[in-house]
C-alpha cells in the first residue's frame, strides 16, 4: 500500500483542519519545494507526529524521513547508543513498516507533554502503548521531540521508546 504525501496529509488533516489544502496542487512538486505542500505541512507537533506515523505504517522511508531533521536521533531500550543522522535512521530504522497499534494496545493517544527543556519552539509528543514480544507484554512510552514548533516546517529531532512496566 502506498500513499502520496497529499493523501497522508488528508488522512491527518481533514477539510476542517487549518493545515488542509484541497486540490491537485499538492502532488505537483516534492514537499520541500511545493508552496501548496508547505501550506499543508502539519505545523502543530501532534499532527506532525501523526503524519510521520502514517508514513511509518506504510513503510515509506523517504516520506518518513521528510518529517525528520537531518541530525535526528532514535533510541530504543535494547540499544546502547542511538541511531544518529537521517541516513542511518532511514536505512536502519525506517526500512520496514512499523507494526500497527491496535485500539486495545493504545493506552494514551498522541499528546504534547511539554516544551522540551522549557525551550521555545520545541515540544515533546508522547503516547503510551502495550507491546507484546513473544509471550512477554510491556508498557512503553513512545516519545518524539519536535523542533521548529511555530515555523512552517517543524521537524522530529529525536525519537525514543522507554519501557515503563511489564
Amino acid at each position: 500500500m502506498s500513499f502520496s504525501v497529499a493523501s497522508l496529509l488528508d488522512r491527518c488533516c481533514g477539510p476542517e483542519s487549518p493545515c488542509y489544502c484541497a486540490g491537485a496542487e499538492r502532488d505537483k512538486q516534492p514537499p520541500e519545494t511545493s508552496p501548496a505542500l508547505v501550506e499543508t505541512y502539519p505545523r502543530d507537533p501532534v499532527s506532525l507526529v501523526e503524519a510521520w506515523w502514517l508514513t511509518r505504517l506504510d513503510g515509506d522511508a523517504d516520506a518518513t524521513a521528510a518529517y525528520c531533521s537531518d541530525d535526528v536521533e532514535w533510541m530504543l531500550p535494547a540499544w546502547s547508543t542511538p541511531l544518529q543522522g537521517i541516513g542511518a535512521v532511514s536505512r536502519e530504522g525506517f526500512a520496514k513498516p512499523a507494526p500497527p497499534v491496535t485500539p486495545d494496545n493504545l493506552l494514551t493517544p498522541f499528546r504534547v507533554e511539554a516544551a522540551a527543556g522549557g525551550r521555545s519552539g520545541t515540544a515533546v509528543v508522547i503516547r503510551d502503548v502495550r507491546v507484546k514480544l513473544g509471550h512477554a507484554v510491556f508498557v512503553v512510552r513512545q516519545e518524539w521531540m519536535v523542533t521548529g514548533v511555530g515555523s512552517r516546517t517543524p521537524k522530529i529531532a529525536r525519537m525514543s521508546v522507554t519501557k515503563l512496566a511489564n
